[in-house]
């Protein structure tokens, strides 16, 4: 009797990771999170979950030209976030493969307001200071040839709880749906959702709806493009931007060598159903 009690415990043990573990039909993603303070990562691009940490990318490995990889870095609380570069192969030293981005005050609605700064890799500046809690590494080598490189980031919080909801995902598959936030919820107010969409190859991306309120504070989501050259574009490229779900057909847009950030700003009394985005070949 008592293995048999073992055995069924066994079984709902496995039934529970496939259930944690498993497809979800809701967004799609791939993120890592990690319950310490310090966080150490390999893959191109993807969400760190930490306050200090570092990022080695193909380290003494030679990276293909045109690679996108972008990193999206979440230091709860933070103020202030810092960037350096520690080794690195890069054969030519005047290309800006390397950058930060990040959005002024947490504002993801305001068109603008997202800034970047040059990470350079040379001996003599090789580090920048820019505001947290959310940052984006951005590699993107075009033709540049060389090896992979290192960097560290830490982060100083003045030790007040931020009032805002941040929610990070990556997206890179070939197709897929994006439904925020899901399983028939409602997103709250204060959320600041950014969702990167990289696909491995051309896809044509269509919003199928957005219920949000386009009262006096208003619910944002945006759709941005980086330039198709990678670091030629010097910010965002706007391609969209809603605050309700009065569309009268269904947008889309096509994504090509490219690289597609989904943004989402609820306000003070933001509450309502939320959006879902598709995408194919």
């Amino acid at each position: 009797m008592e293995r048999q009690y073992i055995f069924i415990i066994a079984g709902l043990g496995i039934l529970l990771l496939l259930f944690v573990y498993g497809k979800n039909p809701g967004i799609k993603y791939n993120f890592i999170v990690t319950s310490e303070v310090k966080a150490e990562i390999e893959p191109c691009g993807g969400v760190i979950y930490a306050s200090n940490g570092t990022i080695n990318y193909k380290l003494g490995e030679p990276f293909k030209s045109g690679e996108r990889c972008t990193w999206t870095i979440h230091s709860p609380n933070a103020t202030k976030i810092s960037f350096q570069v520690v080794e690195n192969g890069f054969i030519q030293s005047n290309m800006e493969v390397l950058k930060v981005g990040y959005f002024l005050d947490s504002d993801y609605k305001t068109i603008g307001n997202y800034q970047e700064v040059v990470l350079n890799y040379s001996s003599y500046n090789n580090s920048v200071d820019v505001p947290g809690p959310v940052a984006f590494v951005r590699f993107h080598p075009m033709s540049l040839t060389g090896l992979g490189f290192s960097l560290v980031f830490s982060s100083v919080s003045s030790g007040i709880s931020l009032p805002f909801k941040y929610r990070n995902f990556h997206v890179s598959s070939t197709y897929g749906k994006i439904n925020y936030p899901g399983h028939g919820k409602s997103y709250q107010p204060l959320e600041r959702v950014t969702i990167l969409l990289n696909p491995p190859v051309s896809a044509t991306l269509a919003l199928k709806y957005f219920y949000g309120d386009c009262g006096v504070q208003q619910d944002y989501l945006s759709i941005y493009k980086w330039g198709r050259y990678g670091y030629n574009d010097d910010s965002l490229n706007l391609l969209q931007q809603f605050c309700n779900s009065s569309i009268s057909s269904i947008p889309s847009w096509t994504i090509q060598s490219t690289e597609v950030l989904i943004t989402f700003h609820s306000s003070i009394s933001g509450k309502n159903r939320g959006f879902e985005f598709i995408w194919v070949p």
